[in-house]
């Protein structure tokens, strides 16, 4: 995404966030003298964004610091994104410091979308880009390399779908992928350098336990002879990339005694995760066994301090924070933010939301500029004609 061609988009919409508080920027008077620095840019400001799913269009964010390593100021910030009012269920994704809103369902006029749109932080637009092939919502997302994978989710006519599509950032053209093994919504998407996976997820009036992979262009299990599954039946859990390991964080399980009992759903604590590369180390100095593999899964992570689903979830540093989310059998917002600690495995409550939706959000990080979204236009334009 580097660079875009004449036409790769489409013209740019007018819809600009708004927010409820004042931005921490200079005042209009001040902005020209950020084109005075060396690098001709305006100084940037790394946030910590926790998006709305579920209608408000509420998008709120903390300072991080620039290294990424932890949060600088708890001062949480809320603006208003007119694209998502009234959407739920759609997939976030983050490519060249652009945030893509894609799909999801359209409560106002009931309707799964296909509509892509991109937010550029450092102008503070919205531009639509080339909608998916199929409309859908519920649906995992991830990135990897300059793409977008988007993978299984509901379809418009409420059926679960097992069809993935890949976006390409710099031609903004979508292409039908391989299909999932088995049809997935509320499934969850990760991927660590070239390595894709997709995990969980519900159908069939029931969550499942999958873990697969998609390499030479399919979807597979990670093993063939002995197949790799989570701990348990898990969908609407939430998921985060440390290094080259995937922490799998809360969410609904499905657990039954007898195969033709129906499923019992409950709010999830655990926290698992796996990593992509083991080694082999002996088992003891005298055994006449060799050496075992050691298992890629952690099931010994303590748990969450606080069941939920539906929650947002980063790797800020050397902490995976988990953020927001429902408790399902009670229906009620989970608004204390946790973090655990990838050192010492332990969990700690870090700060709360005392206002706004947060039931069902995702979590990301981008840069943006410390100018107010009313004065960047006229910023670059300055910028342009002091060039």
């Amino acid at each position: 995404m580097t660079s875009r061609g004449p036409g790769s988009f489409m013209v740019q919409d007018t819809l600009t966030p708004t927010s409820d508080v004042t931005d921490d920027a200079s005042s209009g008077d001040d902005v020209s003298s950020y084109y005075t620095a060396t690098s001709g840019d305006p100084p940037m400001e790394q946030r910590l964004y926790v998006i709305n799913r579920a209608g408000s269009g509420e998008a709120s964010y903390l300072p991080v610091s620039p290294d990424r390593q932890h949060i600088t100021s708890y001062s949480l910030r809320t603006e208003k994104w007119r694209p998502i009012v009234d959407l739920t269920n759609f997939g976030v994704a983050v490519l060249d410091n652009s945030l893509f809103i894609i799909g999801g369902f359209d409560r106002r006029h009931a309707r799964h979308l296909s509509r892509v749109v991109r937010f550029d932080p450092s102008e503070g637009t919205w531009t639509p880009c080339a909608p998916m092939h199929l409309a859908r919502a519920k649906f995992g997302v991830c990135t990897s390399g300059n793409k977008i994978f988007v993978c299984g989710g509901e379809r418009s006519d409420g059926r679960v779908t097992g069809s993935c599509e890949i976006y390409d950032a710099e031609s903004d053209t979508w292409s039908k992928a391989a299909m999932l093994p088995q049809p997935r919504a509320n499934a969850v998407c990760a991927a660590h350098r070239k390595e894709l996976y997709c995990a969980g997820g519900y159908n069939g009036n029931t969550s499942h336990q999958n873990l697969w992979m998609y390499e030479e262009y399919r979807w597979g299990e990670v093993d063939q002879d002995y197949p790799h599954v989570l701990p348990n039946c898990l969908d609407r859990c939430a998921i985060a990339v440390h290094d080259n390991t995937f922490y799998f964080l809360g969410g609904v399980s499905a657990k039954r005694r007898e195969k033709e009992e129906r499923p019992k759903f409950s709010t999830e604590r655990r926290a698992f995760s796996y990593s992509t590369h083991i080694s082999a180390l002996p088992r003891e100095v005298h055994s006449s066994r060799g050496s075992d593999l050691i298992s890629p899964w952690n099931l010994k992570l303590p748990s969450l301090n606080h069941a939920r689903h539906s929650a947002g979830a980063v790797a800020l540093g050397h902490k995976i924070y988990v953020v927001g989310g429902t408790i399902l059998e009670t229906g009620q917002q989970v608004r204390i933010a946790e973090y655990m600690d990838t050192r010492t495995g332990m969990w700690e409550d870090d700060f709360n939301f005392r206002k706004g939706d947060v039931s069902n959000v995702a979590c990301t990080l981008l840069a943006v500029p410390k100018i107010p979204v009313s004065q960047r236009k006229m910023a670059y334009r300055l910028r342009w004609v002091m060039w």
